[in-house]
């Protein structure tokens, strides 16, 4: 689960003041001596006080302080200073290269079920360590859900969570006016408070999501995780973070898993594509490269939608909320079709009948639909445009072109006229027919031609001119035989 670890930027690597504020917060005793009638804490002996004060020398060595402060574990494990013995050992395993989390949390546990304001006491520093140790341990808390610290108790999650909102509101009153160290910019006090924000805040989403985490890192997903544990955290974190645009994105990720058993989710899924993609498209650091996620957003809305008509309206949408509303959804491809289909039929009922007919006789799933359903029968009205037909005939071929086509047109139908006279004339082509009541004879798919025959009274529309007789040769007579001489 340590993508998400990635998604927050500035939370492992901090600098300027607030690495200055932890630096100074390490020694945890550095007036303890002086302090210790307002503690009402004493050390054992000048042998623990040497202990102590080696720990504290190797403040800025945390392996060396680590073996000095187990030493003194040791040799005083009822030491007045236990506690603060262990909020020094968080800071140092904390600062170890790399951390240690998983013993941070451990030893930091021990402290989060007493009042920090009396481990951390000292008049002077209290806040600053109570502080500080908080901090070390919201940044521990980042790993939960890693191989560091895979499956937390629940107990455990509601201690850190405490932690982390702890820090927070130590946070909030001590970034104050009278705490800024004098050659500190307002700047860079408003920034150190901004800094302890981000690792509670950072540590508080890790809590809400490890669980989804772990569920989306499989593969194959499995629906049920996606529905039961990955959607419900994911949509808890965005309540409480709606600017995370990593959490968008695995939850659509998370919505779409599911889109086989409840198909209407793919359109939340889009919905949280596209808002990770306009709100940050780097997902907070996840994705370095800032095109990937609007390109991947918007042709899983065409490949729905069937183009980009309002894509611009969802984009505008996505920004209001970081949750698409109840029942969102937007029209698919096929929903347009149809729409378009219901329009077509309606404004041209005739041809969209014939088309229907020629969609059933060229479909490979029905082979026999020609001599098994329209073979012999009466067909129903529809409409076409002449083609061609011979001067006094009984036939003409029609053609059924779409609306607004031009250019030369391919006969379909072959009409047969069953009256025991002729057309009188020669049909005129280009010319639109009306006929029923026509019964399909015969049919061919290479080339296609439908043979139907009609009687004459069932064309309406039909036009002819008049047939021109063919020119005849006249006789050319005789040449007189030649003079007798």
């Amino acid at each position: 689960m340590h993508r998400s670890l990635r998604t927050v930027s500035g939370i492992a690597a901090f600098a300027g003041l607030a690495a200055l504020m932890i630096v100074e917060a390490v020694p945890v005793a550095r007036a303890q001596g002086a302090a210790a009638a307002a503690t009402k804490r004493n050390y054992k002996d000048n042998g623990e006080y040497d202990l102590f004060s080696k720990a504290f020398t190797d403040a800025q060595n945390p392996a060396a302080q680590i073996k000095d402060l187990e030493t003194w574990a040791q040799k005083y494990p009822d030491s007045d200073y236990k506690d603060v013995r262990t909020g020094m050992l968080v800071q140092a395993y904390n600062s170890l290269t790399p951390p240690q989390p998983a013993k941070v949390l451990d030893l930091a546990s021990q402290l989060l079920t007493k009042d920090l304001k009396t481990v951390f006491d000292d008049p002077q520093q209290g806040k600053r360590l109570t502080l500080s140790f908080l901090y070390a341990t919201s940044v521990a808390v980042g790993a939960v859900g890693s191989a560091a610290v895979p499956s937390p108790a629940p107990a455990q999650v509601e201690l850190w969570r405490t932690a982390a909102k702890s820090l927070k509101e130590e946070a909030k009153a001590y970034f104050v006016a009278a705490n800024k160290p004098a050659g500190a910019s307002d700047a860079d006090w408003a920034k150190a408070h901004a800094t302890y924000d981000a690792v509670a805040n950072h540590a508080l989403l890790v809590l809400l999501i490890f669980p989804a985490e772990a569920a989306m890192a499989k593969s194959p997903r499995v629906p049920a995780e996606c529905r039961d544990i990955a959607e419900p955290a994911y949509r808890r974190a965005l309540t409480e973070f709606p600017e995370q645009t990593y959490v968008s994105y695995v939850l659509a990720q998370a919505l779409q898993c599911q889109q086989k058993e409840f198909p209407a989710k793919v359109f939340q899924a889009v919905y949280e594509y596209e808002r990770a993609a306009v709100v940050d498209p780097n997902l907070g650091g996840a994705q370095p490269d800032a095109t990937k996620v609007p390109a991947y957003a918007d042709k899983a809305y065409v490949n729905i939608h069937g183009s980009p008509d309002g894509l611009d309206d969802l984009k505008v949408q996505v920004k209001l909320s970081a949750l698409p509303p109840d029942g969102f959804t937007f029209k698919t491809a096929r929903e347009i079709a149809d729409e378009q289909q219901a329009k077509f039929k309606e404004s041209n009922p005739e041809l969209a009948m014939w088309m229907d007919i020629r969609a059933n006789l060229t479909d490979p799933a029905v082979p026999n639909y020609f001599e098994e359903q329209l073979k012999d029968v009466e067909g129903p009205t529809l409409k076409g445009t002449v083609v061609d037909g011979a001067c006094r005939g009984k036939e003409i071929t029609v053609a059924f072109p779409m609306p607004g086509q031009s250019g030369a047109l391919t006969p379909e139908v072959r009409l047969k006229f069953t009256d025991p006279t002729p057309i009188a004339g020669k049909p005129t082509p280009n010319v639109e027919i009306t006929f029923q009541k026509a019964v399909a004879t015969a049919f061919t798919k290479d080339p296609f031609m439908l043979t139907m025959e009609v009687k004459k009274a069932d064309v309406e529309g039909l036009k002819t001119t008049p047939c021109v007789p063919a020119a005849t040769k006249k006789a050319t007579p005789p040449a007189p035989p030649p003079a007798k001489k």
